[in-house]
């Protein structure tokens, strides 16, 4: 789901990092932790909702809506992987996260849903550049290439290596002593 400012860019020649909403879900299992659940999803919402890592869609395990823990608004799930069917059609990639005390569970979660920030028994409000150590960042991508995740200054510069040699060949080089460091911008 590409928001309609972005798509516009998509024909330009000048290259863009489009950062798009974040459809941030929770998953809360039938074997989660009633207590550790409620806090999440409780903090994923209301701590800032308007934060791109803001949950937007709280799913839970149909044995949990039928035996009343949850009396709210939810996604039914009838089966035990729909919940990764749902974020793969419904979710922006930005950030997804499950609540589960069934490790088998949580295991299928982090290794099926594609996003660019995937946790088990966190909130999504954790999906942050300083709380990831990277200072502020400048958004978050969801794209495959270049920059996924969060992205802070570092991830809008690319990389250019400069070799300067006097005639060296690869071919018998096990006793060069290569020099790196880094140049100033």
């Amino acid at each position: 789901m590409v928001n309609p400012l972005v798509k516009r860019f998509y024909h330009n020649e000048v290259p863009i990092f489009a950062k798009t909403d974040g459809i941030c879900h929770v998953y809360v299992d039938k074997s989660a932790d009633s207590e550790m659940a409620r806090r999440i999803v409780l903090e994923a919402k209301i701590d800032y909702p308007v934060g791109c890592n803001a949950m937007e869609t709280l799913l839970v395990h149909k044995d949990l809506i039928e035996n009343g823990w949850l009396n709210n608004i939810v996604v039914e799930l009838r089966t035990e992987d729909g919940n990764v069917s749902h974020f793969l059609l419904c979710g922006s990639a930005h950030t997804d996260s499950t609540v589960a005390e069934d490790h088998e569970v949580a295991d299928v979660f982090l290794r099926q849903v594609d996003s660019a920030a995937i946790f088990h028994n966190a909130s999504t409000r954790f999906c942050d550049g300083a709380r990831f150590g990277l200072g502020a960042e400048v958004g978050i991508s969801t794209s495959r290439i270049h920059a996924r995740g969060l992205v802070g200054v570092e991830g809008l510069l690319t990389n250019r290596w400069i070799l300067k040699g006097s005639g060296q060949i690869v071919d018998g080089d096990k006793a060069v002593s290569y020099i790196h460091r880094d140049l100033a911008i």
